[in-house]
């Protein structure tokens, strides 16, 4: 696949952001997120109503309406404890796939020849100093486009990330109704949570080589897989709950095999969304990184003795017993003493189940498929809803050795199938006329 690039420019607000507005905090969270982009594509089919041309004047036309609501997105970092609303803009790039076909990238994804539709390296910094939001319109020959979105991680988590976008979906969708568009809240974070002065390391997963797979779970191995996990002390388990208690088990014993020694204890990071752990609720469209980390430990003496039921418990039980107290670390930093030492096992799953992913409505259709590439963050795991919402979908990034061993796990391959082909899977979730465009 080669994409040449047609075009770039800079997107600014369609109304300059008022003087009381020009300098807008970030939070305590803000500044521990990682400074680096969030990469995230999402695949339309071709649609006859509009050429590319019109397409990408479409796209620009209700960005630069959005970034007057997402006014900090279209600023710069002032420092470390707030972003100057300047309406310098953000960059927008439009770009040719040429000798090939959006069927050819939708069937099996390779996430190295998709990073070919980023506007920018996945480990580029550059929203530290430049642009905090990057676009990418890749036109394909067939008709069919990929848009890639890159927003800095410092100002918006995954909710964030979802509503912006949909917020932009529904300017162009529905131009004349931007009454129905909810206004983003962007002091909540820093009034709860606020920013130090001094300055802050930003909390960093250890980065490594490492590669992407991706495993399906339909809708009736998700039922066996709950029903296998079920217990006295977890009657119904959720979809998050049981999936990632078979993953974290899995990488253990993928740990273990390559390193031929057990560690000594494991330690399953998840995120969990903070907007819901106050009363009342926050709003979802309170912008920013309102996440914190809890982590699970378990001792671990010989991974083939490792119970799912157990797994999931103790999965359970440390979600139940998360509290916000002041003071208290909010992100899960790892103690040098013990978790930094080899004997200790990392596993972090990130769960965007219930998110609003395939909600981006420009004017041609939802999306077919849409996915976060590759971060390069091995022992990193997502897992989403699949299209359809009966399924999940996992990410998993391990090492090359480790995945050779996760790959051919006997119990995971009960329940998961390894990347099953796309246009397979939407034959339940999209009509036969997108499928037959791509």
């Amino acid at each position: 696949m080669k994409v040449k690039i047609l075009a770039r420019e800079t997107i600014k607000p369609s109304s300059p952001t008022p003087n009381h507005l020009k300098i807008s905090k970030i939070s305590l969270l803000d500044q521990l997120s990682m400074i680096e982009y969030t990469p995230f594509i999402y695949f339309y089919p071709a649609n006859g109503h509009y050429h590319d041309n019109e397409r990408s004047m479409l796209l620009k036309i209700s960005l630069s309406k959005t970034l007057t609501l997402y006014y900090p997105f279209a600023g710069r970092f002032r420092d470390n404890t707030s972003i100057e609303c300047n309406d310098k803009g953000v960059e927008f790039v439009e770009a040719r796939v040429i000798d090939c076909v959006l069927s050819d990238i939708i069937q099996q994804p390779d996430i190295k020849q998709l990073q070919e539709l980023l506007p920018v390296e996945v480990e580029s910094k550059a929203a530290a100093t430049g642009s905090l939001l990057v676009v990418q319109a890749n036109f394909f020959k067939c008709g069919g486009m990929a848009i890639a979105i890159c927003l800095s991680h410092r100002v918006a988590d995954g909710l964030s990330f979802f509503t912006f976008v949909n917020t932009w979906a529904s300017m162009a969708h529905n131009s004349a109704e931007d009454h129905n568009v909810v206004q983003p809240q962007f002091s909540i974070g820093p009034s709860l949570f606020p920013p130090l002065d001094s300055s802050l390391p930003p909390f960093e997963f250890p980065r490594g080589k490492c590669i992407m797979r991706r495993f399906v779970f339909d809708g009736s191995s998700i039922a066996a897989l709950k029903g296998s996990t079920a217990s006295s002390t977890v009657q119904r388990p959720s979809k998050a709950e049981a999936v990632t208690a078979l993953l974290w088990k899995c990488a253990i014993a993928a740990s273990s095999s390559v390193h031929g020694v057990l560690p000594r204890q494991s330690i399953c990071y998840r995120a969990v969304d903070l907007r819901r752990r106050f009363s009342p609720r926050l709003s979802d469209y309170a912008v920013g990184n309102l996440l914190a980390s809890v982590g699970t430990r378990i001792n671990v003496e010989k991974w083939r003795d490792l119970n799912l039921k157990t797994l999931l418990h103790q999965l359970r039980k440390a979600m139940q017993e998360f509290k916000i107290k002041e003071g208290e670390n909010l992100i899960g930093e790892p103690n040098e003493e013990t978790e930094r030492k080899e004997s200790v096992h990392h596993f972090a799953c990130t769960t965007l189940r219930g998110m609003p992913m395939y909600e981006a409505d420009f004017g041609w259709g939802k999306p077919i498929w849409a996915s976060v590439t590759s971060l390069l963050i091995p022992n990193m795991t997502f897992i989403r809803d699949t299209r359809d919402g009966d399924g999940i979908e996992a990410l998993v990034w391990l090492g090359e050795e480790e995945m050779a061993m996760f790959e051919r796990n006997k119990e995971l391959l009960a329940f998961a199938t390894l990347d099953p082909n796309i246009l397979q899977q939407l034959q339940g979730s999209c009509n036969t006329n997108s499928i037959s465009k791509l």
